[in-house]
C-alpha cells in the first residue's frame, strides 16, 4: 500500500503560483545581451554597406624602365687588365679591359654605351670568347632613364590587374617603419608571364630571375613612382619626408597593388 506524508499531501492543496513572475537574469544580463545584439547588427550592416581594400601582393626590385644591357665580348683571349667596377660611370669609348689574343697582342675593350655598371663579370687573368659576359650596364643614352619598380606577379593574380592602379611599395633600403611607403602606379601589365631568360634578359642576373621565377613564371608589373619635389629623393611617401637619401636602382621591393574595393558579405561568399 502506498503511502502519502501529509506535508506533501497538504502541497498538492495548494493553487499553483502561475501568476507570479520569475526572475530569469539581472539586469546586467539584459544590459550586456542587448549590447551584443547592436554589437551584431551594426556588424551585419557593415557587411552589406563597408568595403574592404583587394590587395594583390608581390616582390620586385627598382630599376630603369629598360633594365640593364649584358654586354659580351667581341675578341677572344686572356684578360690582363680590368678598369671598371660596380657603380663606375661609363662613356661611349671608355676603356673596359685589355684582352691579350693567340697573336700575343693586347686589344682594348671600349664601352659600347655610356651609362652605370652594375655587375662585372671578369677579372685579370680570366679567359674569354666571343660571347663571354664581361658586365651589365644600366645605359644612359635611351629616352627614358627614370626610376621604376619592375614587380613580378604570380601569375594566377595577374590577370585582374590593369594600369592606373595605386601602389604601396616597402622599400629594403627605407624601412616603411621609420619612413613609410612608397608611392607608385601601374603603368603596364605584361600580356604573359615571363620565362627565367626574359627576366635574366631584363634585370641582367642570373641569381635574381632565378629568384623572381622559383614560385613559375611570372607577370611582369610596371609600377611608376610618382613624384615630388618636396623630398631628398624626389618620390613620394606616405610620410612627408620619406628617407633622407636619393634611391638608386638594384633595390629590392615589396609591393601592394591595390584592385579596388570589395563589400565584405561579398568576400565571405567568395563572390
Amino acid at each position: 500500500m502506498v503511502q502519502f506524508r501529509m506535508k506533501a499531501l497538504n502541497q498538492l492543496q495548494k493553487p499553483d503560483d502561475l501568476d507570479l513572475l520569475m526572475k530569469v537574469t539581472k539586469r546586467r544580463g539584459w544590459i550586456a545581451l542587448g549590447t551584443l545584439a547592436l554589437a551584431a547588427a551594426a556588424l551585419i550592416a557593415w557587411s552589406f554597406t563597408g568595403s574592404l581594400p583587394v590587395q594583390v601582393e608581390a616582390d620586385g626590385i627598382l630599376s630603369t624602365p629598360n633594365g640593364v644591357s649584358r654586354i659580351d665580348s667581341t675578341v677572344e683571349g686572356q684578360v690582363t687588365d680590368v678598369r671598371i667596377a660596380d657603380g663606375a660611370q661609363l662613356a661611349t669609348g671608355d676603356i673596359v679591359a685589355t684582352v691579350i689574343d693567340a697573336s700575343g697582342e693586347p686589344i682594348e675593350v671600349t664601352a659600347v654605351y655610356p651609362g652605370t655598371v652594375t655587375s662585372v663579370f671578369i677579372d685579370g687573368g680570366n679567359v674569354v670568347e666571343q660571347g663571354t659576359p664581361l658586365y651589365l650596364i644600366e645605359r644612359s643614352d635611351l629616352p627614358d632613364t627614370r626610376l621604376v619598380a619592375h614587380v613580378f606577379v604570380p601569375s594566377g593574380k595577374g590577370e585582374s590587374l590593369a594600369p592606373g592602379m595605386a601602389v604601396d611599395l616597402s622599400v629594403a633600403s627605407a624601412p616603411s617603419a621609420a619612413f613609410g611607403v612608397l608611392r607608385g602606379r601601374v603603368t603596364s601589365v605584361d600580356p604573359y608571364p615571363a620565362t627565367e631568360l626574359e627576366l635574366y634578359e631584363l634585370l641582367g642576373d642570373e641569381q635574381l630571375a632565378a629568384r623572381f621565377t622559383e614560385d613559375g613564371p611570372p607577370v611582369v608589373v610596371l609600377v611608376d613612382l610618382l613624384p615630388d619635389d618636396s623630398t631628398v629623393s624626389g618620390l613620394k611617401w606616405s610620410t612627408d619626408d620619406g628617407p633622407p637619401f636619393p634611391l638608386g636602382p638594384g633595390v629590392d621591393v615589396s609591393a601592394l597593388i591595390i584592385q579596388g574595393e570589395q563589400r565584405p558579405v561579398d568576400l565571405v561568399f567568395g563572390r
